[in-house]
């Protein structure tokens, strides 16, 4: 009698464990199918940022996320040359945002690879 309950027991116990491995299964696939969250879009706007140069910002879901106005990493506060830059740099903080890179920060090898330093 005692074994026939152990039995019983385990029984119920792998049917209990097959069930919440379905349940957990199937919560997972509705999640990966349907996130809850939405995914960010990036804009940039470009402007100029005085007399003799440029910077830009960059928009997450239409909300300002990042005003740059002057080119990161150098010391002192030098704006870009021309617009191309600023836009050519912009490109690649928001490519680092896609790939999750937060913050986002640019090294000087980077910024000596756009060639937007004056």
């Amino acid at each position: 009698m005692e074994e026939r309950m152990r039995c019983s027991f385990r029984v119920q116990l792998g049917w209990l464990l097959f069930l919440c491995t379905i349940l957990n299964y199937s919560a997972c696939k509705k999640t990966e199918e349907n996130p809850s969250q939405p995914e960010v879009t990036y804009a940039v706007k470009t402007f100029q940022a005085d007399s003799e140069g440029w910077g830009y910002d960059i928009y997450a879901s239409d909300k300002l996320f990042i005003h740059q106005q002057y080119v990161p990493v150098i010391s002192g506060n030098q704006s870009f040359r021309n617009e191309s830059d600023a836009l050519r740099t912009a490109n690649l903080v928001i490519r680092k945002l896609r790939e999750h890179v937060i913050p986002p920060t640019l090294s000087s090898q980077e910024i000596d690879s756009l060639n937007v330093v004056r």
